[in-house]
């Protein structure tokens, strides 16, 4: 379900804001979708409207009730255990015990509005981990919506871009933007993940509800037992969401790791059949292509098996189009990968998604996890920082990014503040080309530093919290939100869950990383689930289509018309004869700058569509 609202603490709304109204609903509706249904509603004394708009093929109760006490609006799918909470109990949550312990009550992706009558306030809860987006603007009033498009399409609100964020985008690592409230319009905010906000008397009041204890003690068992307990908790929470969710055919989303491997392996066993699957690959051949590996997961586990092919002409004409049905600019190619997996997927007749989303988290799967571990062996002098570093070296250094100790020692340079256990350093994370912003524009924004969370006493710890918040999974979410919404999906991803994360974060350092590989624990522990092949792999590969191809063949002129268009040579967002220059290299194959190419092109999509319309 999707929400717009929008709260005059002045004055009535007058029958004057029907066009705003339906040019907010239009983001909405726009798309392919024929089976949406739509509400509008009012409340405190006529100063407050909004819609919703829902799946017809689901009950309107499951996710909206009002009464003369509330209104509850939900957007997503909240979880208690194995049960997916409706409106009405809620509700009942909600006045038995207040907000914040409803708020830790609930697991999984959503949001919740609760709009209360008595106090005249308007509450809203954003899940712990964000998997599900929500935006608010302060004015005359409040508003709040499920997505950034209702609130600028309204045109309701004085809405400029913010040049900070746009900044970023524009040159950074995709990771650069994240950790604040800001958006990518300047007075649109969002609500941060394990975080509620209350409008009431024309107050703003902001509340964390759930965070990662830095004093949390590490599990004390070791051996059989930790391995038992690890596989058991694993296992507790597919079980509770394949039970939540098992009422429409599900399908798993497979890549070539451990994760998503260990999600097809335990929903076999849980339902004692084979589970279909569908992966995602590229006729070109690439490092990144891991359909090898996958072909384990398909052979012990798997029932019926898709293995999509990416088409780079389907994705020229996806991207003419893209900003129609999404908000913000996509972050990578991998998000774009997504949107063609899911689409593909619900044209199959699948509905809900399992992903192994979320693994990495919690078993240090992520190459700078290796780093963050080494910080904290160098800081306490322990015996292991060179061993580790070594085996390191070893097991993960290629001819195309070799690894040694000053790759390790430069890391600290750029990302460790020594003088705190577990501090990080802000810093200007440009992509390989550096800043390759104007100079009038760069000096208008100041800096472009990314944003580090709070130090938790150990750098690992720290990076946990990084990614989780900061990092790593902010960048997909508004993304994957609209993408299930356009196909009527849901990516169902049980490594986020709050016992999984909590496990995560309990586990010793040396039970995720050890001898130079990662993932030590899930590798003894998933043996008979995950496909053996799978666990003995040291290396990641990840999931990245060659974009940097495509760029240089299939998409070149698409690409240069873009590129060379009026409207993107006068935006002054880049410095245009250094642009030039890196472009002909990577076209001509000198250097690789496929990740700036790929934000400038879809910077310029979105800014046509979001900020010339």
């Amino acid at each position: 379900m999707k929400y717009f609202l929008i709260y005059n603490q002045k004055k009535v709304i007058s029958n004057e804001n029907n066009l705003h109204f339906s040019k907010a609903l239009n983001f909405y509706s726009s798309n392919s979708r024929q089976d949406l249904g739509y509400k509008f509603f009012d409340g405190f004394n006529r100063r407050m409207k909004g819609f919703i708009v829902y799946d017809r093929q689901e009950k309107i109760n499951q996710n909206f009730i009002e009464n003369n006490k509330v209104k509850i609006i939900i957007s997503g799918a909240p979880l208690t255990g194995s049960k997916v909470q409706s409106a009405e109990n809620i509700f009942k949550i909600y006045a038995k015990y207040g907000i914040k312990i409803l708020a830790n009550k609930i697991d999984g992706g959503c949001s919740l509005t609760i709009i209360d009558n008595q106090n005249q306030s308007i509450n809203v809860i954003r899940d712990r981990i964000g998997l599900s987006p929500i935006y608010y603007v302060i004015y005359d009033g409040f508003s709040c919506s499920t997505n950034l498009g209702p609130m600028i399409k309204s045109g309701i609100f004085k809405n400029d871009y913010n040049k900070k964020v746009i900044g970023k985008y524009a040159s950074c690592n995709f990771r650069a933007n994240y950790g604040s409230d800001d958006t990518f319009f300047n007075g649109v905010k969002q609500v941060l993940p394990s975080n509620f906000i209350t409008y009431k008397k024309n107050k703003l009041f902001t509340k964390k509800y759930w965070t990662l204890e830095p004093n949390d003690n590490y599990l004390k068992f070791r051996g059989k037992k930790l391995s038992t307990y690890f596989y058991n908790r694993i296992k507790d929470s597919i079980k509770n969401y394949h039970s939540a969710f098992s009422n429409e055919k599900v399908v798993v989303a497979l890549s070539g790791g451990v994760d998503s491997g260990t999600i097809i392996g335990m929903l076999h066993e849980i339902s004692g059949q084979r589970v279909d699957a569908v992966s995602l690959s590229y006729e070109e051949n690439t490092k990144h292509d891991e359909s090898g590996l996958i072909k384990f997961s398909v052979r012990d586990h798997a029932r019926n098996w898709y293995d999509l092919k990416l088409d780079p002409m389907e994705l020229r004409d996806d991207m003419e189009t893209y900003y129609n049905k999404f908000d913000i600019p996509l972050a990578t190619i991998s998000i774009y990968g997504y949107d063609y997996l899911i689409r593909k997927i619900s044209e199959l007749g699948y509905k809900n998604i399992f992903t192994g989303a979320g693994g990495d988290y919690l078993q240090a799967g992520n190459y700078p996890c290796f780093l963050y571990y080494f910080a904290d062996l160098k800081l306490s002098k322990s015996q292991l920082y060179e061993k580790e570093v070594d085996l390191w070296i070893k097991n993960h250094g290629t001819e195309e990014f070799p690894k040694s100790i000053d790759t390790v020692e430069s890391f600290f340079k750029k990302n460790i503040d020594f003088s705190q256990p577990g501090k990080l350093k802000r810093r200007e994370l440009f992509l390989p080309s550096g800043n390759i912003l104007n100079k009038d524009f760069y000096r208008d924004i100041g800096d472009v530093r990314c944003n580090v969370v709070e130090s938790y006493g150990s750098y690992l710890r720290t990076y946990f919290a990084q990614e989780l918040f900061y990092e790593s999974v902010p960048p997909g979410i508004d993304a994957e939100d609209m993408i299930n919404w356009n196909y009527g999906t849901k990516m169902i991803s049980p490594f986020f869950s709050k016992s999984l994360i909590e496990l995560g974060w309990q586990l010793p350092p040396e039970q995720k990383i050890k001898n130079g590989i990662n993932k030590v624990l899930s590798r003894k522990s998933l043996i008979g689930t995950c496909a053996q092949e799978i666990l003995k792999r040291k290396q990641k590969s990840g999931f990245n289509a060659p974009f940097d191809m495509y760029i240089k063949s299939q998409l070149k002129d698409f690409a240069l018309d873009i590129l060379h268009s009026k409207s993107f040579v006068e935006r002054g967002i880049y410095n245009l004869k250094e642009f030039e220059k890196i472009k002909i290299d990577h076209i001509q194959g000198r250097e690789s700058h496929m990740m700036l190419l790929w934000q400038a092109i879809n910077l310029e999509l979105w800014m046509r569509a979001w900020v010339d319309n």
